[in-house]
């Protein structure tokens, strides 16, 4: 019986497609995964600046105003004696910048729009320091009405310095005099009936609200780029990516979610909560109606979920994608748009808005 062989020549074709397909493949996953270790990383970051503002009033007791990282204005000179000194109690600091990131982070920074980079300049009303983890991180304190916001670069000074990749924006949820702490749940109702009683400026913090468990409070979600993600079989919602718009903030708060193990809350969800947060509307609620008739909001309940609702607009991210079916596509690129639903004082309404925009909150429910 004749036995049969590979030959050399078959072998090394076999390798070489092996390799190729590697070449192929490997760059990707290992892309992705850098992406998911930086999200990561990013998530762990604000959470522990969300901790440290907290802090300023459970821990130190400190009420809004008389606080360093709450002005009325800017300071005449330096940020110093305000996220400066945050920054240098709170955080564990290499290197301090003062009120300008040269130094702390990279000496240039770019964006990525319709597949081209452009320069991207840091805006900076507040104090920069290097951090002893190697991140870099920039933090303006509340001034007025313009909440705490700021940036964090998770390599540091290090490449590739790209918006939406290692450099990535946060801003915290608006503070407002009343404060937020845990109370007993007959003083919260007492001073809900009550509410001009002196010993009721709080309010109850409930993370369960509509009948959902609230596990990330009101933030505003970091740009993402859509490609890394869409197909991937954790982020269903996800079926088209914008041509124009990066970074995508959509996408943001879908993996941040996803990451925390809960997700984004649908528009029956989130008009579950509209009905907690207004439960007097007329007509009542629902998923797509818009509501405009006058309803007054139960402030406290807003406040749970981390926004002001009593003079200011809220905008909450739904985990629904809006394609624009119209709209000439190719591929996967569409001009698509995600659902929200905005607060107001006197009613919510339900609106689809480009993913690019960094002036939308969201939440995450638990699973």
């Amino acid at each position: 019986m004749r036995k049969t062989a590979f030959t050399l020549i078959e072998v090394l074709i076999a390798i070489l497609i092996v390799g190729v397909v590697a070449g192929l493949v490997v760059p990707a996953i290992i892309s992705k995964l850098h992406n998911t270790v930086l999200n990561l990383a990013y998530n762990r970051e604000i959470q522990a600046i969300t901790d440290a503002v907290d802090s300023l009033e459970t821990v130190e007791n400190k009420s809004f105003f008389n606080s360093p990282m709450y002005l009325t204005e800017e300071p005449e000179d330096s940020y110093d004696n305000s996220s400066g000194m945050f920054l240098k109690r709170y955080f564990k600091i290499a290197k301090y910048c003062g009120d300008e990131p040269k130094g702390c982070f990279g000496n240039k920074y770019f964006e990525y729009k319709n597949r081209t980079s452009e320069d991207y300049e840091l805006e900076i009303k507040g104090s920069c320091a290097l951090l002893k983890n190697g991140m870099s991180l920039c933090i303006s304190p509340q001034i007025g009405e313009n909440a705490i916001s700021g940036y964090i670069d998770l390599n540091g000074p290090k490449a590739p310095n790209v918006l939406g990749r290692d450099l990535k924006t946060f801003t915290l949820p608006l503070k407002t005099k009343t404060t937020v702490v845990q109370v007993d749940k007959k003083v919260f109702n007492y001073c809900k009936d009550n509410p001009e009683a002196e010993d009721c400026d709080t309010c109850i913090i409930d993370t369960n609200v509509g009948g959902h468990k609230i596990i990330k409070q009101a933030s505003i979600p970091p740009g993402m780029d859509c490609y890394e993600y869409l197909g991937d079989p954790k982020y269903p919602e996800l079926t088209a990516c914008p041509q124009n718009s990066r970074p995508d903030h959509w996408v943001g708060a879908l993996v941040a979610c996803r990451e925390m193990g809960g997700h984004l809350p649908t528009m029956s969800e989130l008009a579950d909560i509209a009905k907690s947060i207004y439960p007097n509307a007329t007509p009542q609620i629902s998923a797509y109606e818009h509501l405009s008739s006058s309803s007054t909001p139960d402030i406290c309940v807003a406040k749970s979920l981390g926004f002001d609702v009593s003079n200011e607009f809220n905008y909450l991210w739904s985990s629904e994608e809006y394609v624009n079916a119209s709209a000439d596509c190719v591929g996967n690129q569409c001009y698509s748009t995600a659902r929200f639903r905005y607060f107001a004082s006197g009613y919510t309404g339900v609106v689809s808005e480009n993913r690019a925009s960094a002036n939308m909150f969201f939440i995450c429910l638990q699973d």
